[in-house]
């Protein structure tokens, strides 16, 4: 397969405890990017281990150049451990370099610093796959957890309440919009679907391309409320900005979106406001940089 072959060129195996001539064959593959990770890792680490699926699990791990001793912790968990320069990282590569060092055939995306909730979650999204072939992917919920205000934002708690709800979700239509509940941070990914369709080479929102385009392509996806991850990053206003514009641009290009950006705003100062009870300066300066992004 010309794209596996290709990845596989960018990374250096820096780790591995599977032996090279086992004929074992995973049902599942956990992969996870990472940088500068480590502090989280533990807690990563646990909640894998607490899968009722978890002993037909390899771990593998792509490093994009941690210097905080994340590599050497896990040392004791991976089956494999993988690196790139940090210079060679983008999203989307990053997850078909990943894939491509995966055997099993679903592949589990998580982003390093997450949990997963409840210890039948990947049970629940690996048989989903099984029992519907048409299904190219499975998606959990994401929510906050911790300490409001420390552990994650006012923003945050709102954006992820919005995006992913509890409810279950089939996402068999042609157009998938900007805001379902699709993220490579808790994704399931069958792989045979990612061999005839690899994720864009994109800056952000690779994900949501990609589950574009297999769906205009006849797959559909799956999206269970019901299971979770949790997923933290307490972002600054400015951190948001950043990361919605690139977003932005990835999905709908350059060009200023002066209507969008105005419903942006009230939407979300109004609800920061009524929903989560921040303050007036905070529901101000997170609904500015949400609405800006889609400016300049």
């Amino acid at each position: 397969m010309l794209i596996e072959s290709t990845q596989e060129l960018m990374m250096k195996l820096v780790h591995s405890k599977v032996p090279e001539s086992s004929d074992a064959r995973p049902r599942i593959a956990i992969a996870v990017r990472l940088k500068n990770e480590r502090k989280f890792l533990p807690a990563l680490i646990a909640s894998l281990q607490e899968q009722t699926v978890f002993g037909n699990c390899e771990l593998v791990f792509l490093d994009s150049g941690s210097a905080d001793g994340s590599v050497e912790y896990l040392r004791r968990y991976a089956d494999r451990i993988y690196a790139i320069e940090p210079s060679e990282f983008q999203f989307g590569r990053s997850c078909n370099q990943i894939i491509s060092a995966c055997e099993a055939p679903y592949v589990v995306l998580l982003s390093a610093h997450v949990v997963i909730a409840e210890p039948d979650a990947l049970e629940l999204a690996v048989g989903a796959l099984e029992r519907n072939q048409k299904l190219a992917a499975v998606y959990l919920r994401q929510k906050t957890a911790g300490v409001p205000n420390k552990d994650f934002s006012a923003y945050e708690s709102l954006f992820l309440k919005k995006r992913f709800p509890v409810s279950n979700l089939d996402m068999t239509a042609a157009s998938i919009p900007t805001a379902a509940p699709i993220s490579n941070a808790g994704a399931v990914v069958r792989r045979s679907v990612w061999v005839q369709t690899a994720f864009p080479e994109v800056q952000a929102s690779e994900d949501v391309l990609w589950a574009r385009t297999v769906v205009k392509q006849g797959a559909s996806l799956l999206y269970i409320g019901e299971r979770s991850i949790v997923h933290n990053h307490s972002e600054t206003a400015e951190q948001v900005y950043r990361r919605v514009r690139i977003n932005k641009v990835a999905q709908n290009g350059s060009k200023p979106q002066y209507r969008k950006a105005f419903f942006y705003f009230a939407g979300i100062f109004g609800a920061l406001l009524c929903i989560e009870r921040a303050s007036l300066a905070t529901s101000f300066r997170y609904a500015k940089a949400h609405a800006a992004a889609y400016i300049k």
